[in-house]
């Protein structure tokens, strides 16, 4: 049975994702290939079993607004299977949105139910998803949560842990890992700037595109903290994991809450790291449950800094929520997991396929 994961026109980081899982699946025997649909019309697909479409919207192409892809590829896998992995859903109305914003909250709704009505199996990298599924075909089903893995090394090399570990001396080191973006910049920015005014001793690592910009900010704003900022730019895997290992707490603050489909929070928590983050309108109520994180109730800055202060004066704690979440990753939300839920389809799609052409 030959397997395709299919990638929009637009990847982004879906591509680093995705590779992988399919390295991983051929190394178990599987024929699967990764392919990214070009900029063209109209959509054609390398011959396979089974497509596996990683949605989100935006890779799509066409600024999100990509209709017509959706409903050419429902047309076009007569004769295959059809999985979808819905790595976002769709835009939220606000009624601070552009015009534009509200025309892609209505498109990404019509894409969803045109995939939604074709597919064989839904694949969610989030439980919170769930929710916009109703109303759909896809509501009489079970859905399949596949997390997003941690997309940096898992094991850090002890020298270049001690090299970043080396600038904070016998100080506290706090760290952010991810691209900055406009929803947490401000966020991060002023957590950090309240945890260095009040603790001299203590450093900062931000790790990611826009780390610099993190830097040259805060040592703008206080010119003595300059020497107490790092930033990883343009990291490769093995630097990010050595950061991440080298801090005690990884700062990780997410506007619509902490959930399983960030991949920064995953690189966090397959190094054993102590994670601040924050409760939010999309977090699974595991995350309470397991008291695997410092988390705050809220995406706001005085609830933060208060989760920092407890975890960066707890050091006994910090080690068993590091441990925990270590131990949580490995079962829930790691590449050997996600391997396992494909297998499964795998093994179901293949009875499948096997009875269609008996």
């Amino acid at each position: 049975m030959k397997l395709l994961l299919l990638i929009g026109p637009e990847p982004g980081c879906l591509r680093e994702a995705c590779e992988p899982m399919r390295a991983r699946l051929l190394d178990l025997g599987f024929d699967c290939q990764m392919h990214v649909e070009p900029r063209r019309f109209p959509l054609r697909l390398p011959q396979a079993d089974v497509v596996v479409l990683h949605y989100t919207p935006f890779t799509l192409g066409l600024k999100g607004l990509n209709l017509l892809f959706c409903w050419r590829l429902r047309h076009l896998i007569r004769g295959r299977r059809l999985w979808v992995m819905f790595h976002e859903v769709q835009r939220q109305f606000n009624v601070h949105h552009r015009p534009q914003e509200w025309l892609q909250a209505l498109i990404h709704r019509w894409m969803k139910r045109t995939l939604l009505a074709r597919a064989d199996e839904v694949l969610l990298s989030t439980s919170s998803w769930a929710a916009l599924l109703r109303g759909t075909t896809a509501e009489q089903r079970p859905a399949w949560v596949v997390p997003s893995y941690s997309q940096v090394a898992t094991v850090a090399r002890v020298e270049e842990v001690w090299r970043l570990r080396a600038p904070a001396g016998e100080g506290m080191l706090v760290g952010h890992f991810g691209t900055r973006h406009h929803s947490t910049a401000a966020l991060v920015r002023e957590i950090s700037a309240r945890l260095l005014a009040g603790d001299r001793t203590l450093h900062m690592l931000f790790m990611g595109r826009g780390a610099k910009l993190f830097q040259a900010e805060l040592s703008e704003r206080d010119p003595q903290w300059k020497g107490r900022i790092q930033a990883l730019d343009d990291a490769g895997a093995e630097e990010v994991a050595a950061g991440i290992a080298a801090c005690d707490v990884m700062l990780q603050p997410y506007g619509d809450g902490v959930n399983c489909r960030r991949g920064t929070l995953s690189a966090s928590l397959a190094l054993g790291a102590a994670v601040v983050s924050n409760a939010g309108l999309l977090s699974e109520e595991f995350w309470t449950r397991e008291d695997l994180l410092f988390l705050a109730p809220e995406p706001s800055v005085e609830a933060l800094v208060e989760a920092c202060r407890t975890a960066l004066s707890s050091p006994e704690r910090r080690r068993e929520k590091g441990r925990r979440a270590g131990q949580f990753y490995q079962r829930w939300m790691s590449l050997d997991s996600a391997v396992k839920t494909y297998e499964t389809l795998i093994a179901r799609s293949g009875r499948t396929v096997e009875a269609t052409r008996a």
